[in-house]
């Protein structure tokens, strides 16, 4: 008898594994035979089952089912059943199956039944339902979930379009978004209509130009009031843009400077502010005479110790008005001198004879020595520091008296001298400008030893000549080795022999054991200092050209500036290696290796003495010994160890160069080694 079933697929088939045989099914099915009741009765032959969750009832008592089927999301399934059914009214049915069903299916089966026999039959039967493992629910999107402000359309996500607001006024919905196409450079005059670069959006049309605070502005177009912003749209189109700096504007020499109109001045690619000054004060922007070039100050004008402002340029010197002097040159201020040093004009101090000349002191010095009585080498042509001329090697400066630190450490120029120690003080006298020259020293060889005859002294000193006469009513200075005695002068008994003056080519050459600068004849080294003359040639040579030499206390005194107690004579500048400050470290390598007295002109002392640091070192009156407290116009006058000589010399380092360094060496010495020994005159002030 035959059976449709309808069958309603509620869950996926799960296919198991093919060793169990079987196919296991959820369904809810309900069947309606033809004629037969709507709660699924069946009767095949008389006898009634039911089906549900699975199971199935026939007239067999027991029976074996195998389906097999192929569904899609929407498809047909195809069952073959093959059962044997023995015994009872109702049985159970076991079953594997695999399948998918869609929302409409067909099934065929075939099959074998009966309680005493067997039959088969064949059904077809369809059922509506939604089954299988990719459907799901869906969960629509409301316009809850749209952006604020959104607008226009949207899809819900389950397949349905729905509609979300409108936008207000002249706005046109874009993308989702209200836009007002009349100014939205994105959206001119219309959805995705885009402006090009440098181009606003103005009134539903593209120009060039800005749009700023709401307003539309012509490229070049300048803020109201303030020239040095402009509208640069290819800059910003929503902005002012600031204009090159220094571009003029406005009255009274302002220039535009980070999009400001400001009183300045821009100078090579630089802004200043109205007043900076540059090169110590040489150079100063002054916006109302230029805004693109310095104003100079005035030539002359001080720009730092010792330094004066000359054509913009801050440069050593100093200045009486516009006119500029080089370090170590002296002028006169009344009847009184000044030097140039370090740090500028030396205070001035009073020429004894009321009168000053030429820089000089009138009177003082209008003796001309016997060394510089002709117009030989090297005695009228020594260099003048920074003059393309020539002066007389004779050239006698004054040095002012005060009170000085004999021990000390420079510091440098700002911080001053430390650690200081052993005062003395010293009244006016003049030191002369240059070392002693060949030239010079050859007039005094002339005088002991006239036409060349070496056998006899033609011209000894005088007794108790060479004093400082000039101190203390006459006795000279004091004698700090014995409190109470004074200077002795030149003792012509015991020195007045060749074992003490003896200055011939021999004793000066050969008889040196450092490099000599003497020649037996007058040649090209008659302006180098005149070395290898022991310590009683140099102080007869002093005594003969009216003269005497300087007391340790005077030389160090003239070398450290007195009272500034310079680092070096000229200052705190380092020496260098270009021989401009010194002659020293073996950086002048021309044969004999002392260069021409005044070489070194940057190394002008306070009071203009040159090569008071190198070249050769400067024989004093003093014997070598520790300093005695309190010291005025002092000299150590015992018999010591030596003789004290100070200054460097062209072959040390440039601690020797320091004006607190002292030395010694037995005065009948030439040399000391291979360092070399000169000396220069101090005279009456």
């Amino acid at each position: 008898m035959g059976i449709r079933i309808k069958l309603v697929a509620t869950a996926s088939l799960v296919v198991l594994s093919a060793a169990c045989q079987s196919i296991i099914g959820m369904h809810d099915m309900e069947g309606v035979q033809d004629g037969g009741a709507p709660d699924g009765t069946v009767h095949a032959d008389g006898s009634g089952g039911r089906s549900s969750s699975g199971r199935s009832s026939a007239s067999a008592s027991t029976g074996t089912s195998v389906s097999s089927g192929t569904s899609g999301s929407s498809g047909a399934s195809t069952s073959t059943s093959t059962g044997t059914s023995t015994g009872a009214s109702t049985g159970a049915s076991t079953g594997a199956s695999t399948g998918t069903s869609g929302s409409t299916g067909t099934s065929g089966s075939t099959g074998t039944s009966g309680s005493t026999g067997t039959s088969g039959s064949t059904g077809t039967s369809g059922s509506t339902g939604t089954s299988g493992s990719a459907s799901s629910s869906c969960v629509p999107k409301t316009c809850a979930d749209m952006p604020d402000g959104g607008c226009g359309s949207m899809d819900n996500g389950c397949g349905a379009s729905i509609v979300c607001g409108t936008c207000g006024g002249s706005d046109t919905c874009c993308s989702g978004t209200c836009t007002d196409t009349s100014s939205d450079p994105a959206n001119c005059n219309g959805c995705g209509l885009v402006c090009r670069g440098g181009y606003v959006c103005s009134n539903s049309t593209c120009k060039p130009g800005c749009e700023i605070g709401g307003q539309f502005v012509l490229p070049d177009a300048t803020e109201t009031g303030d020239t040095c912003e402009t509208c640069q749209p290819i800059v910003s189109t929503t902005g002012w843009s600031p204009v090159l700096d220094g571009t003029a504007c406005g009255p009274g020499g302002q220039v535009c400077h980070s999009g400001a109109c400001v009183a300045g001045c821009f100078i090579s690619g630089v802004f200043y502010e109205s007043g900076y000054v540059a090169n110590g004060g040489c150079e100063t922007c002054t916006p109302s005479l230029s805004t693109t070039a310095w104003t100079l100050a005035t030539d002359g004008t001080v720009c730092g110790g010792g330094s004066v402002c000359n054509a913009g340029s801050c440069v050593s010197g100093c200045s009486v008005g516009t006119t500029i002097y080089p370090p170590g040159a002296q002028t006169c201020a009344g009847s009184t001198v000044q030097t140039c040093g370090s740090l500028g004009w030396s205070s001035p101090w009073a020429c004894a004879t009321g009168a000053c000349s030429g820089g000089a002191c009138a009177g003082s010095s209008a003796v001309v020595p016997p060394s510089c009585a002709t117009g030989d080498a090297g005695v009228a042509n020594c260099l003048a520091a920074a003059d393309a001329g020539t002066e007389s090697c004779c050239t006698s400066l004054e040095v002012p008296g005060g009170t000085y630190y004999r021990t000390y450490q420079a510091t440098g120029a700002d911080a001053g001298p430390t650690g200081e120690a052993d005062p003395a003080t010293v009244s006016n006298f003049r030191l002369d400008k240059y070392l002693v020259t060949v030239g010079r020293f050859r007039q005094f060889v002339n005088a002991v030893f006239p036409g060349g005859n070496t056998s006899t002294l033609a011209w000894t000193p005088g007794d108790k000549s060479g004093k400082h006469a000039h101190l203390n009513g006459g006795q000279g200075l004091a004698n700090s080795a014995q409190p109470g005695t004074y200077e002795a002068g030149w003792d012509a008994a015991d020195w007045n022999t060749t074992l003490y003056i003896d200055p011939t080519t021999g004793s000066l050459t050969t008889g040196c054991s450092a490099t000599p600068t003497w020649t037996a004849d007058p040649g090209s080294q008659e302006t180098l200092p005149m070395t290898c003359a022991n310590w009683f040639e140099a102080y007869a040579f002093c005594i003969w050209d009216g003269g005497f030499l300087p007391s340790e206390a005077e030389w160090e005194y003239a070398a450290a500036g007195g009272g500034q107690q310079l680092e070096f004579p000229w200052g705190s500048t380092p020496p260098g290696t270009s021989n401009q400050y010194a002659i020293y470290g073996q950086y002048y390598d021309i044969p004999p290796y002392a260069a021409p007295v005044g070489t070194a002109s940057l190394g002008a002392a306070l009071w203009g003495q040159l090569d008071m640091a190198g070249n050769a070192y400067e024989w004093t009156l003093d014997w070598y010994a520790a300093y005695v407290d309190p010291c005025t116009d002092c000299s150590y006058l015992a018999a010591a160890s030596g003789r004290v000589f100070r200054g460097g010399c062209d072959d040390e380092g440039a601690t020797y160069l320091l004006p607190t360094y002292r030395t010694s060496v037995d005065p009948s010495t030439r040399a000391n080694g291979w360092d070399v020994l000169g000396f220069r005159c101090a005279r009456v002030p």
